[in-house]
């Protein structure tokens, strides 16, 4: 299976598409480096680009309002009559904790928790 491509990538999240060709390009190449085609199997493509996302989301937006911003670990806002107040997802690690502060990376915890990666036993 090969790896996505950045049209893969805004064909799967069209709100990166006004995004810069170059760097979608290294996200998704930085992405693959971290999800095993091997260990993910079916799930590889929809696993790197859900990264890929994360990533791109958090070099590009920082402090924005983009789609992946509304899902941080922040518990309330309120200015005048109007609050918000956002769910913070369980964590097992400051890892997860990073993932888990954008959509995509909680759709990307979601695959990866989908998956059995084996554990080898050297003795």
């Amino acid at each position: 299976m090969p790896v996505p491509t950045s049209a893969d990538l805004k064909a799967r999240y069209p709100e990166f598409q006004q995004a810069d060709e170059s760097q979608v390009g290294l996200v998704i190449s930085d992405a693959a480096l971290e999800v095993d085609q091997t260990a993910w199997g079916k799930f590889y493509q929809a696993g790197v680009l859900a990264l890929a996302a994360h990533m791109l989301s958090i070099e590009t937006r920082r402090g924005g309002t983009g789609a992946g911003a509304s899902t941080g670990p922040v518990t309330s806002k309120k200015a005048g009559e109007i609050q918000i107040s956002y769910a913070a997802p369980p964590v097992n690690s400051l890892d997860e904790a990073v993932l888990a502060s954008t959509a995509y990376g909680q759709r990307y915890l979601h695959l990866r928790r989908l998956i059995a990666i084996p554990i080898r036993v050297i003795a």
